[in-house]
């Protein structure tokens, strides 16, 4: 069943349920939160609430403080539960052979190259000058190291 309720601060009436009595609610116009009380409201206690707001107490008077009828108390806030533990995450198992594979074809390529090179333009390998034969050299040692770490890699 609905029933009408009041933002209390702009006066914006809204139509809610009975089953959103004593739960917090946003008020589409000024966005102010309020409790959602479905208490009916005499014309006598109105009245009185009108009364108590022309009457100012006077300045030397402390004021007493109000009891917050139990329908307007905020709610115990619901029990936290504690966060949920995340699973370790596994890391992905690394294909070693297929590793092992690209660097057997890395070290094969680093060592022909220099061999291809020199038999394309028709000289004898490591015969060309000093930058070309370190070139030659430092690509089959490349080659060759390529070799030993795929054979350090391999299963056992």
């Amino acid at each position: 069943m609905a029933e009408t309720v009041k933002c209390p601060q702009c006066g914006q009436p809204y139509s809610v349920e009975t089953k959103l009595e004593g739960r917090k609610v946003r008020c589409r116009k000024c966005q102010t939160s309020f409790l959602v009380s479905l208490a009916p409201a005499s014309d006598f206690s109105s009245f009185l609430d009108e009364e108590m707001q022309a009457a100012s107490p006077p300045p030397s008077a402390p004021a007493e403080p109000q009891e917050v009828p139990q329908h307007a108390r905020p709610q115990p806030a619901p029990p936290v539960s504690p966060p949920t533990q995340r699973k370790p995450r596994r890391r992905k198992q690394r294909d070693w052979g297929k590793v092992q594979r690209n660097l057997v074809m890395i070290g094969t390529m680093a060592i022909v190259m220099p061999w291809f090179q020199a038999w394309t333009s028709g000289r004898p390998f490591m015969s060309g000058g000093p930058y070309l034969q370190a070139y030659e050299l430092g690509a089959t040692l490349f080659g060759l190291a390529m070799y030993v770490i795929a054979y350090l890699l391999r299963p056992r």
